[in-house]
């Protein structure tokens, strides 16, 4: 299914890019996200390419997966967008490349969270998450990207996991991943503290809330 063809997708689409956020800290800014072919992962690809299109926000997207293909018919919208570079990579692997300049903001959003490979090897399921997190944690230390955001997605509950760390001194002053979640009186829970700000936000469509 081409989503490109789908109004309902991107009426979601454009809804996002159209929120009041403070777009312009992406201004001529560069950004890379693992698992970019992802549920998570190709949606944010989707409105940051909107945002470049419709506001030119010159915003630079490197797009990690493992599959080529996958990515070029997935975002075949931008085959000719030089403000989307799709950049073949294995999690598992550590990621070294020291030749694309600055990156601003290194999202990792890359993680196995089907509940079939989970019940089918969990060891395995679970080491390739942590393995994925650890390389891209010490791609962003080399590279000493502004900020690092990974995402953990829990089907199971139909929530998103968001943990945000402000990048500095390479990491020296990164606080630990022991998070509290408090659930606020609309449902989504939230946590802030000091440079770290954790959020789970409900994942269910807008439509249908």
């Amino acid at each position: 299914m081409n989503l490109y063809q789908n109004n309902q997708y991107l009426d979601d689409v454009q809804y996002v890019a159209g929120l009041k956020l403070p777009w312009e800290k992406l201004n001529n800014k560069t950004i890379m996200i693992s698992g970019a072919t992802g549920l998570v992962g190709s949606f944010l690809v989707d409105v940051l390419m909107e945002k470049n299109q419709s506001e030119d926000l010159g915003c630079t997207v490197y797009a990690l997966g493992r599959n080529e293909q996958k990515a070029k018919k997935r975002f075949s919208k931008y085959t000719d967008d030089p403000r989307l570079v799709f950049i073949p990579y294995n999690v598992n692997q550590p990621f070294v490349r020291d030749d694309l300049g600055t990156i601003d903001y290194v999202l990792h959003l890359a993680s196995n969270t089907h509940p079939m490979q989970y019940s089918t090897d969990p060891i395995g399921t679970i080491t390739t998450n942590v393995i994925g997190l650890q390389n891209m944690l010490e791609f962003a230390v080399k590279i000493t990207s502004s900020a690092f955001c990974f995402c953990k997605e829990n089907c199971d509950s139909y929530h998103q996991y968001w943990i945000v760390y402000t990048v500095t001194d390479k990491f020296d002053n990164i606080i630990s991943l022991d998070v509290a979640k408090k659930k606020s009186s609309d449902g989504d829970l939230f946590v802030k503290k000091d440079k770290m700000t954790a959020e789970v936000g409900d994942c269910t469509s807008r439509n249908q809330r």
